[in-house]
């Protein structure tokens, strides 16, 4: 059998796609399962514009990222009840104008019959520029996790994470302070 030298090239993207993609390319994404009726769970809200997103980062058996699922949300409210006891993975993405996009990737172990109120803010800088006189605004983000049980409010430790990428399997990890 004789190749032409389209057959060559496609042949050869193929082979850089899934060489640049790793294996993970070939994983089948997972879906959160959300807890039902009597499990174990706790609710996590967060009140805010349209412009923010707030997924559940799903894991693969091998602790590689395997998808994430989106959380619904109607007129400003995010609302989803979450499994307790269980280190959950949480991705929350704010447009901050037509420039700058906040992303926050944090774990936590919810506590059962807990609600979690997930609360953001953003704010911004003068900095210096390149030339002298010339400043430009540097923008930022956080997230602060309130919990409530019977009443009273706690500030909830979270965990920062990033992402380690690797060929076939892109995992989280503590990110440094």
């Amino acid at each position: 059998m004789r190749l032409d030298k389209s057959s060559i090239r496609l042949m050869t993207a193929l082979a850089v796609g899934v060489l640049l993609g790793g294996c993970s390319f070939f994983v089948p994404k997972e879906s959160y399962v959300f807890p039902v009726s009597g499990d174990p769970s706790a609710m996590l809200r967060m009140y805010d514009s349209d412009w923010v997103n707030l997924s559940v980062i799903n894991l693969s058996k091998d602790g590689c990222y395997a998808g994430s699922t989106l959380l619904t949300k109607s007129v400003g409210l995010t609302e989803a009840r979450v499994w307790a006891g269980k280190s959950l993975l949480i991705g929350y993405g704010k447009s901050l104008g037509h420039k700058s996009y906040c992303e926050i990737s944090f774990s936590f172990t919810p506590q059962v019959g807990a609600n979690y109120d997930l609360r953001s803010g953003s704010w911004s800088e003068n900095k210096a520029g390149l030339l002298p006189g010339f400043t430009r605004e540097q923008e930022y983000c956080g997230v602060v996790l309130v919990k409530a049980v019977e009443g009273v409010e706690s500030v909830e430790p979270i965990q920062m994470m990033r992402v380690k990428p690797g060929l076939s399997c892109h995992s989280f990890v503590r990110a440094r302070r």
